[in-house]
């Protein structure tokens, strides 16, 4: 195969809490560096925080790498910034060859698929919808690919929900931001894997 045309790319990430009482005691934990696979590499990356505390790096069960932090210095005010350059590769499908649509079922409801993917196919009161949600969300369609749904599934709760910081916290369920129309990344998120939890 040819080489890969490869670019670079410098992600930011920023957040900041303010609260209205004085926090005396706090610990954060982040899920914000890109991951790494074989289309992308992290070349490089820095956290940075207002409090001025060290950042401890380490995997959480599923692989992915936490930044973490802890402070008992007061503070109203939080901010945490990372900063990574991230080099990408660019595949024409970037898992591979794709199966056709009747090969798919069989791949999913395979043993073995659940066995290597099960810490993400677990069952979490967060995604669970009841079945009166069910009407609520984008199914597959018979003749589409799982890459396809996913893509229009994607859109679809785009569409779906309005970005919003004032309705939800970190609890919310999957079925309560249906239920308000609107939330942050984490809800469209938990809207995102109900649904694919479907398949």
């Amino acid at each position: 195969s040819g080489a890969r045309m490869k670019k670079e790319y410098q992600v930011e990430y920023h957040t900041k809490n303010t609260y209205e009482e004085i926090v005396r005691e706090a610990f954060f934990t982040f899920l914000v560096l890109p991951c790494q696979d074989q289309t992308q590499v992290v070349r490089h990356y820095t956290y940075s925080n207002s409090l001025d505390v060290e950042v401890f790096s380490h995997p959480n069960p599923f692989g992915f790498e936490l930044a973490s932090l802890r402070s008992n210095r007061p503070f109203t005010v939080f901010e945490f910034c990372m900063k990574a350059v991230v080099t990408k590769s660019f595949a024409f499908f970037p898992y591979g060859n794709t199966l056709s649509i009747p090969e798919e079922p069989n791949m999913l409801q395979d043993h073995g698929f659940y066995l290597d993917h099960h810490l993400f196919l677990g069952s979490s009161r967060y995604t669970h919808l009841q079945e009166a949600w069910h009407s609520k969300l984008l199914f597959r369609e018979e003749n589409q690919t799982v890459y396809q749904y996913l893509q229009a599934l994607n859109n679809f709760v785009y569409e779906l929900l309005e970005f919003d910081p004032e309705p939800t916290h970190v609890c919310t369920t999957a079925q309560e931001v249906l239920e308000l129309g609107r939330g942050v990344c984490q809800d469209f998120t938990h809207v995102m894997i109900a649904g694919l939890r479907g398949l």
